[in-house]
């Protein structure tokens, strides 16, 4: 289930934001009596850390999905996984430019 909502994590230019955000529910989430912000205050541990900043608005789909996606996917934050990414290929572009320009440095004229 990882590899799809990796997949859906995949930022798509044309349209201008993400493929498909994976909400991963439990029956925590479809069984919650009151709001889900309620529902993971009172089961505690992660899900109320998840919640604690005032910030954090599970109204969106998008967040819901991070949100849902680190706790049972245990996948990074979505700004996370996007700056790892963001940092391996700067290191790829950096080491292929690295070994283009060994090679120059290295290749006779004649």
């Amino acid at each position: 289930m990882a590899a799809l909502a990796e997949w859906g994590r995949e930022y798509i230019s044309e349209r201008h934001q993400t493929r498909a955000p994976v909400i991963v529910l439990t029956g925590i989430e479809l069984f919650a009596s009151d709001s889900l912000h309620e529902a993971w205050k009172t089961v505690g541990g992660r899900h109320a850390e998840m919640i604690r900043p005032g910030w954090v608005r599970t109204e969106s789909l998008r967040v819901l999905a991070d949100l849902t996606q680190q706790l049972y996917l245990n996948m990074p934050s979505y700004s996370a996984w996007v700056e790892e990414k963001r940092r391996k290929r700067d290191l790829e572009r950096a080491s292929q430019q690295t070994s283009t320009e060994v090679s120059e440095k290295t290749t006779p004229i004649f």
